[in-house]
This record gives structure tokens, sequence and C-alpha cells, in this order.
């Protein structure tokens, strides 16, 4: 079993939160602390749009990129991403290259969770 999947309990399946979601949530719920970011990563402009949109209506910060190279661009020596958002299938590199390579060897307290999303019903 994986840290992210389903564990049972009395009303059913629970999944646990992910490492770096209490820091995400707590930086929301404190105003005082720097807020960590949402990188979103789609090489379909109008993807970005719409989901920095939406998470910016929500209240969170967010930095878009159109590419895994971009993406890293954008990550370099930050330290505010707590969350990014990638496309699976982008050309040139895909997310999950980049997915991998967010999560490579960063300690747990340091962790980005990364949301890979695709428009494709099958990958």
């Amino acid at each position: 079993m994986s840290l992210h999947d389903p564990v049972p309990s009395a009303e059913g399946l629970v999944r646990p939160d992910p490492p770096g979601l209490p820091a995400l949530m707590a930086s929301a719920a404190n105003p005082g602390q720097p807020a960590l970011s949402v990188l979103v990563v789609d090489d379909d402009e109008d993807i970005v749009l719409n989901l920095a949109e939406g998470l910016e209506l929500s209240g969170h910060a967010v930095l878009t990129a159109h590419s895994a190279a971009q993406a890293r661009a954008v990550m370099a020596g930050r330290d505010d991403i707590g969350v990014v958002i990638t496309d699976i299938r982008m050309p040139g590199e895909d997310g999950l290259k980049l997915a991998q390579q967010i999560m490579t060897g960063r300690p747990d307290e340091a962790a980005i969770e990364v949301v890979v999303i695709t428009g494709h019903a099958t990958v």
C-alpha cells in the first residue's frame, strides 16, 4: 500500500493527507505566513488560463508554465510552490517525467504535491 492509497475506516475508505498538504493548508489558514503557490503546467493555453482563474478565485496564488522546461525555470530558486498541476501529455517532455523530477530527492518537509491531469481518454 502506498501513502496515497485509501485506507478502511468506520465511515468507508479514507485517503490520508499527502505530506505537503498540511503545509499548504497551514499557509492558507495563517495570513501572516507566506502562502504556498500552485504551478499550473499545460501546453494548452486555454487549460492553463481556466485552471489558473479557478484557483485564483479560490484564493490561491498561481504561477503558470506551458512546458516542462518552462516549469523547471519557474521553480528554480523558489521555495513557495506547494502544488504542481501538470498535463501528462505535452510536446517534448511529458508531465510524468516532470513529476518524477520534482519529487526526486526532496525530503518530506520540502515535499511538493504533484497532480497529473489529461484530456485524453487513454494514457
